[in-house]
């Protein structure tokens, strides 16, 4: 189809061939739907954007809740292979795919993104929460770090969720943790049990990202 050939230019083509069968795990998963894909970009291409991602501006985000530097979203970069990809992952194409996978409803698709590069030092992490704000639905992380260990941090945790303590819930323990894998796309539901973090790096290893969220 047009639409998978036009993925076909970033996209590991394992990913092309079964979109169906990854709908349904995204929607089996615990503990909130969401998919873990190794190896989802051609590795050129993942190559070419972390070399791309240094060369842009970084500041310091610094809170209770986080500490991390982030670029402005990337839509507004003026590196021509992060326009390329930016043109690439906010295309009507991926935007149908990637509602697809995650078996977002026709009436109601998936229509814009935002994205920013964020970097995790010694010492940097971000705490528990929801990702709740209106207009996101889907929440997407792009690992792009090489070499890191359990040992150095910087896990992704997804938590369980004591329905008990009203609605908006409250996170639990942690029940889901991911190791940073270069090249690996991460995309979950935001919903009221959709709390995660990123722990604490505690290596002179810096993690890397795009992350963003699907708008609908």
């Amino acid at each position: 189809s047009p639409i998978l050939f036009m993925l076909s230019s970033w996209t590991n083509p394992t990913y092309l061939r079964f979109p169906n069968h990854l709908g349904k795990a995204f929607l089996s998963a615990r503990p909130f739907p969401h998919l873990v894909l190794p190896d989802f970009f051609l590795r050129s291409k993942a190559e070419a954007l972390v070399h791309a991602l240094k060369r842009e501006h970084w500041v310091l985000k610094d809170s209770d809740l986080f500490r991390f530097h982030q670029t402005q979203d990337l839509r507004s970069s003026s590196g021509k292979m992060i326009r390329e990809f930016y043109s690439f992952f906010s295309s009507r194409g991926l935007l149908e795919y990637i509602s697809l996978l995650t078996n977002t409803p026709k009436t109601r698709p998936l229509q814009s993104i935002d994205a920013a590069g964020q970097t995790y030092a010694d010492g940097d992490y971000l705490l528990p929460h929801d990702d709740r704000l209106e207009g996101r639905k889907i929440a997407y992380v792009i690992n792009l770090t090489k070499g890191f260990r359990r040992k150095d941090g910087g896990q992704l945790d997804f938590f369980a969720v004591d329905a008990k303590a009203g609605y908006r819930g409250h996170p639990t323990k942690v029940v889901k943790s991911f190791t940073p894998r270069f090249n690996t796309l991460f995309l979950f539901q935001v919903s009221k049990k959709s709390f995660h973090q990123v722990r604490e790096v505690i290596s002179a290893k810096k993690r890397v990202s795009i992350g963003g969220w699907f708008h609908g």
